[in-house]
């Protein structure tokens, strides 16, 4: 044990890590093969460039250049030294570009989520933006429940999400950093030839005999609030709901059946516009549903720069025209 402590405590200490610049002045100096065209290269004067070379030499322990008449040249052992440095050197130019994309947003990754309501507000318009603008970073879009976003946020799956915040209950304040955005009013939608929808007044009563389909997973309506268990019981069997977060199959069933949407304008904003639906008239209690669209991350956890970049354009896509 004793003669092998003393041979560690012999063994060369390790070399001073690499100075980055004194390789680029040695490889400017191999290129120009004289110290003087290489200072003029480099802005430096020649004694300068001399230390440089001479401490770069001093922290590998080995001999880089031989002069001579015909000028500079590498030795054999500064040829390899040489050969590996410009490798480094690259590289080290490729990281720094890497650091100026991520920066900039332009590079790298970002996963995150919306509610399934959510697609119809920005997303396509908001990934149009992404893929014109900075085509090599890559998008990861996840449209869940919100419930489901949660868990992927905890999990890390996902940095942030954009949902119905009123799906969600209560949120922790100390686990999750909330912004809320905007507001949306709720209401029901129809077909134009569905049997309520040129009623001047539209009952829950009258409801009931339909099918509801959403979006998402929503509270008892008004007229679902009620103790008496006949009621109930009525209401139970009454009301017919689908649940699916797939926009696109909620229009289709919507303009070709009877069922009654309940959601935002937005999620048939092609239908209302060209009358194939219309919002029933019913008089609402108060207050009346709204989905309150907010962001939720993680609380302390600083955002990427594409996460950042890709929150600033979701908030001024939704905030625009309020």
């Amino acid at each position: 044990m004793g003669k092998l402590m003393s041979y560690l405590h012999e063994w060369p200490h390790p070399m001073k890590s690499i100075d980055l610049r004194k390789l680029n002045h040695a490889l400017v100096i191999a290129e120009a093969a004289s110290y003087a065209r290489a200072s003029e290269r480099l802005h430096l004067t020649q004694s300068a460039l001399t230390r440089s070379i001479q401490a770069l030499e001093s922290e590998l322990g080995l001999q880089l250049f031989d002069r001579g008449k015909s000028g500079v040249r590498p030795t054999v052992d500064g040829e390899k030294i040489l050969d590996r440095a410009r490798y480094l050197l690259l590289q080290a130019r490729a990281f720094e570009r890497e650091v100026d994309l991520l920066k900039q947003g332009e590079h790298g990754e970002i996963a995150f989520g919306v509610g399934p309501a959510m697609p119809c507000l920005f997303l396509p318009e908001l990934l149009t933006e992404m893929c014109s603008q900075h085509p090599d970073l890559r998008i990861d879009v996840a449209i869940e429940s919100g419930h489901r976003l949660l868990d992927m946020l905890r999990e890390e799956a996902i940095e942030f999400f954009a949902a119905d915040i009123h799906q969600l209950g209560e949120l922790d304040a100390n686990l999750y950093a909330i912004e809320p955005l905007v507001d949306i009013p709720a209401d029901f939608y129809v077909r134009s030839g569905h049997p309520l929808a040129a009623s001047s007044v539209v009952t829950g009563a009258d409801m009931n005999s339909y099918p509801l389909i959403s979006a998402q997973h929503r509270k008892p309506l008004w007229w679902e609030k009620t103790d008496d268990s006949t009621d109930k019981k009525r209401n139970n069997q009454a009301s017919k709901q689908l649940l699916c977060n797939d926009i696109n199959t909620l229009r289709c069933i919507i303009r070709n059946t009877d069922a009654i949407l309940i959601g935002i304008p937005q999620m048939v904003g092609e239908e209302l516009a060209a009358g194939l639906v219309r919002p029933l008239a019913v008089h609402w209690p108060d207050p009346r549903p709204v989905c309150a669209l907010a962001l939720v991350s993680l609380a302390g956890r600083t955002a990427s720069i594409a996460g950042a970049m890709v929150s600033a354009a979701i908030r001024g896509l939704l905030t625009a025209d309020a």
